[in-house]
């Protein structure tokens, strides 16, 4: 039962956000126009901020696992490599193929890896959890840029597709959380506290503005599509690397974080990233919406069957 109130309590939260944004789009008090430009608003004003700071906050008393930081980029690149190369065999519509490609491989590892691993491990995990985010997080990014500005459709140069990723607000937020953080620079107090009050405030507004922008009728439409490649996500590939982690013999924290980066629902920059840069925000928001829902009983799921077979 703890092991099931540790999901819960990390996965509920977002289900209420969305809720409460679905709520306030059926009073009518705000319209779609409204709802699109506040959608700009965070993925342009406050993500970076998000992104920034898990990267500016680690601590320096961090000792970094270079090989198993690498490790876990490479076994996500492979993932996205693979997927990348099988999804346009399935989908021809270019407005989805990169959110489909994103539902698969992304997950909400700044939001899920570290709650669940202090819980469990305590901080010696959240430290080796904050390593790897720090890592990925711009990963995740800088592929999702180019998914998305391939599919799009527009004739970019390599210079152009280098432009595109380095003024990517995402990608930009963690660029400038690195530099500070390697250069030991310390912002002051009045400073960090309006950038940590937004950067708890991104989540929360980016999850009501998709829960703003659902439509059931065309949640219906996109469940052939979006339950089984969910379910891929948060059950195939979790099993895939679940083996892989055994068989390398890693000790219960490094295979717990690492099992984490593949089993977490769809991060909410999917949707955030997918409506302003012209890809299928509606399906998006429908990984998200869903992944997160499901990942409430996958993840007890998961952490009740690790438990009980002695892997953590």
């Amino acid at each position: 039962m703890e092991s099931f109130h540790i999901a819960v309590n990390a996965v509920m939260p977002f289900v209420v956000y969305i809720a409460f944004g679905y709520l306030i789009q059926r009073i009518g008090i705000v319209d779609e126009t409204t709802w699109d430009k506040l959608n700009r608003l965070v993925f342009y004003c406050f993500f970076p901020f998000l992104t920034f700071n898990s990267v500016y906050a680690v601590s320096e008393d961090y000792v970094f696992d270079w090989g198993f930081v690498l490790l876990c980029v490479l076994c996500d690149l492979a993932v996205i490599l693979i997927v990348s190369i099988l999804v346009p065999r399935f989908i021809v519509d270019r407005r989805k193929i990169p959110v489909v490609v994103q539902g698969i491989f992304r997950s909400n590892a700044v939001l899920f890896a570290i709650p669940l691993a202090i819980n469990l491990f305590g901080d010696e995990a959240a430290s080796l959890a904050g390593i790897v985010i720090t890592i990925i997080v711009p990963v995740y990014n800088v592929v999702a840029v180019v998914l998305l500005e391939y599919y799009r459709g527009a004739n970019i140069s390599v210079p152009g597709l280098i432009k595109k990723i380095l003024t990517n607000p995402l990608v930009d937020g963690a660029v400038i959380g690195i530099l500070l953080h390697e250069l030991h620079v310390v912002l002051p107090t009045w400073l960090m506290t309006p950038v940590r009050g937004i950067v708890n405030a991104t989540t929360p507004l980016a999850l009501i503005i998709l829960g703003a922008t659902l439509r059931f009728a065309a949640v219906r439409r996109n469940l052939r599509l979006v339950l089984p490649t969910t379910m891929i996500k948060l059950v195939g590939l979790p099993a895939i690397m679940l083996v892989f982690a055994k068989l390398l013999r890693m000790d219960p924290i490094h295979l717990f974080v690492f099992f984490t980066l593949f089993a977490t629902p769809n991060a909410v920059s999917t949707f955030t990233m997918s409506a302003a840069m012209g890809a299928d925000g509606e399906l998006a928001s429908h990984y998200v919406m869903i992944s997160t829902v499901l990942s409430g009983f996958t993840l007890f799921l998961w952490i009740f069957f690790m438990k009980s077979v002695g892997l953590i």
